[in-house]
């Protein structure tokens, strides 16, 4: 697996960079820890502002980062804004910092259904980079999507690409693809909560002790998914190493396409998609 130090499109040395985030809720949080964890980023080149006063004495005391109260204080301080508050609030952050932002600067956006013309409509000068992490950025392994406007600098890709991938995996998507994106990995690890809750609950009725049951099946996922995402075996090939002509698993396969499985799983994706693309109007 690559260093995530250096990123996965190239060196990039962000110890002379310094980023200030907006917004210290739990995302916020996950990613400072990461940014810390590598080593790449020092405390005192991280800075964080928010409206509630405790998150910015915990944020300050058990990160030794630099917390400010007022966004303008740390606008003027930082290299790379990231903006991580809720897509309801972000107008009013965009109004607050836009006219202070300079021609040097990057903000990244990390608010869901957020366009890059709305923040731009906002923000006057700067770079402007949109970015889509996942819950995995909590133990440093998201599948972060990050799209750019037509043009944007490679020094503004850079640092954005090198950024996330200190907590995770990082793929360049079209704007237009964005929410296909926050339906796919966005809501991604509540669909596969689902599908181990479910299997769990049926080994329990069937007999299997629910602990018991939850530790063999989440290891199998665990396992699964480092076949498919270090590309040991592709889906289909996963599948005929496991399936066996007249055995359990051609059983189960069977009902599952008996009952399209794949007609509801797609039709969930389109809901998603479609909410998606609601929220950002």
């Amino acid at each position: 697996m690559p260093d995530r130090a250096q990123g996965y499109f190239g060196v990039m040395n962000l110890k002379k960079i310094k980023f200030g985030f907006i917004g210290a809720g739990n995302m916020a949080g996950a990613i400072i820890r990461g940014m810390l964890a590598s080593k790449a980023i020092s405390a005192k080149c991280v800075l964080v502002s928010d409206v509630n006063k405790d998150t910015l004495r915990f944020f300050s005391k058990r990160l030794g980062i630099q917390a400010k109260s007022k966004n303008m204080e740390l606008v003027k301080q930082v290299d790379v804004i990231i903006i991580a508050v809720k897509p309801q609030a972000i107008k009013a952050v965009l109004k607050e910092i836009g006219e202070s932002i300079k021609s040097s600067q990057i903000v990244i956006s990390i608010a869901a259904g957020v366009s890059i013309k709305t923040l731009r409509k906002h923000l006057k000068d700067g770079h402007i980079v949109r970015v889509m992490p996942n819950l995995g950025c909590f133990i440093n392994q998201s599948a972060t999507a990050v799209c750019y406007s037509k043009g944007e600098s490679k020094k503004a890709k850079d640092i954005s690409r090198s950024l996330f991938s200190l907590v995770g995996t990082v793929t360049e998507v079209p704007e237009k693809q964005m929410d296909i994106v926050t339906a796919l990995s966005g809501s991604g690890p509540a669909y596969v909560a689902l599908l181990s809750q479910i299997l769990i609950s049926s080994a329990h009725k069937a007999g299997l002790d629910r602990s018991k049951a939850k530790i063999l099946f989440n290891h199998t996922l665990f396992v699964s998914g480092l076949f498919l995402d270090q590309n040991l075996l592709d889906a289909k090939e996963l599948m005929r190493q496991v399936t066996s002509k007249g055995g359990t698993t051609e059983a189960a396969l069977s009902v599952l396409k008996k009952e399209k499985l794949e007609k509801v799983l797609d039709a969930a994706l389109k809901a998603a998609i479609k909410r998606s693309k609601g929220l950002s109007k």
